[in-house]
């Protein structure tokens, strides 16, 4: 049964789209159950719980799918705006992110500090935010390598 679920999650990942899923079986075991949210299961449903309702399991369930909805359409949001980077602008990102100054920034690469300035400048401003700390979020929100 473990193995089923894990599969199950695997060909979903697959198919690069948030589907969720609830595994359910008669008697639920611990194990079992932090397998499957491991695995990406929303819930895991046991038929013989005393307090078995479906509209328990329902408002409970429907409230994570709303929450994972949201996450999903913030990182993909934040990916669609980190896409529009140039190369040069998403490395003084990644940089910033590691809590590089402009100064160490433009050592790296090899560019002066007003150089930097100007591509966390074109940067911030691609990205429709205010100051770094909210690039550096939306890297964050993105996954990426942060």
């Amino acid at each position: 049964m473990d193995n089923a679920v894990s599969d199950f999650a695997r060909q979903i990942t697959q198919l690069g789209k948030p589907i969720p899923f609830i595994p359910y079986v008669d008697r639920p075991m611990t194990a079992r159950v932090v397998n499957a949210v491991l695995s990406g299961a929303i819930d895991y449903i046991g038929l013989l719980e005393e307090e078995f309702r479906i509209e328990t399991v329902l408002a409970r369930v429907g409230g994570t799918i709303n929450s994972r909805q949201e996450n999903y359409a913030a990182v993909s949001n934040a990916r669609g705006l980190l896409r529009a980077l140039t190369k040069r602008q998403m490395q003084v990102l990644e940089c910033v992110s590691s809590g590089m100054s402009n100064r160490e920034i433009g050592e790296k690469y090899r560019i002066s500090p007003r150089t930097v300035e100007i591509h966390r400048s074109a940067m911030l401003s691609r990205l429709g935010v205010a100051n770094s700390t909210e690039a550096v979020k939306l890297a964050f929100v993105a996954g990426i390598g942060i």
